[in-house]
């Protein structure tokens, strides 16, 4: 049901928006590059001692995640505003990774966590053009489609146990790994000559990605259940090739 809603509201903004526009002032393009991606992770509970692994719920306690790639394709649309000021959108599909290492109290387990999402964004950007630079400042809003994590459990440098699973999406800690919705800041800097643009792009996620706990805090499984804040880390680099470009 939740996407269903999200698939109609992008398609109500979208019929909305290009009916207003005039041809003379678009500009329709293919954006795609790579780049690195992480979960940012501030934890507000002790260091996690779980060691049991089918109770996993999501990211445990660590000082930060570790940037690993990122692949971006996306469909822009551009229209101009004038010959300083564009305002840029488009669909964007982003497979995001991101990797935690965590030493376990417990057992004194090296954990090595690492998650792959695939995400459906639309970002929203003013661009600030002069001459073949432009600086760009905006947000985005982001669906999960999809993801995995896995975690190589390590014991004096020799792997001894394997685990894999689906990511399970939600707002219950119980049960999910993290939530689905996600939003944040951009900004953009780049160059370009009519139909080809070079451009590094950075995302600061504002949501906070990982289940919400609302019961009060109780001892579980051995460890505290965390509150602490998950919110997604992207810088990208990509070339876009531009239709209708002046």
């Amino acid at each position: 049901m939740k996407n269903a809603i999200f698939v109609f509201f992008v398609t109500v903004f979208w019929l909305s928006f290009s009916a207003t526009l005039t041809a003379q002032s678009l500009r329709f393009g293919l954006k795609a590059g790579a780049g690195v991606a992480k979960f940012d992770y501030e934890s507000d509970t002790p260091t996690d001692s779980l060691d049991f692994f089918k109770f996993y719920r999501g990211p445990r306690n660590t000082a930060n995640g570790s940037f690993k790639p990122t692949y971006t394709l996306c469909g822009v649309l551009e229209y101009d505003f004038s010959k300083a000021f564009v305002l840029s959108s488009g669909i964007q599909a982003t497979l995001k990774f991101s990797q935690f290492r965590l030493q376990s109290v417990y057992a004194k387990n090296l954990n090595k966590y690492r998650f792959n999402v695939l995400y459906l964004q639309l970002p929203v950007t003013v661009h600030y053009r002069t001459g073949k630079f432009f600086l760009g400042a905006g947000g985005y809003a982001g669906w999960a489609v999809s993801g995995k994590w896995k975690n190589d459990v390590q014991d004096q440098n020799s792997v001894y146990q394997y685990v894999t699973d689906k990511i399970k999406f939600g707002n219950d800690p119980e049960t999910s790994n993290l939530q689905r919705f996600d939003y944040g800041v951009r900004g953009e800097v780049g160059c370009g000559i009519k139909r080809l643009r070079l451009s590094f792009t950075f995302d600061q996620g504002i949501a906070k990605l990982k289940a919400a706990n609302t019961k009060p805090e109780q001892q579980d499984n051995f460890f505290l259940r965390e509150k602490g804040a998950l919110r997604n880390q992207a810088i990208y680099v990509t070339a876009t090739y531009y239709w209708l470009a002046k």
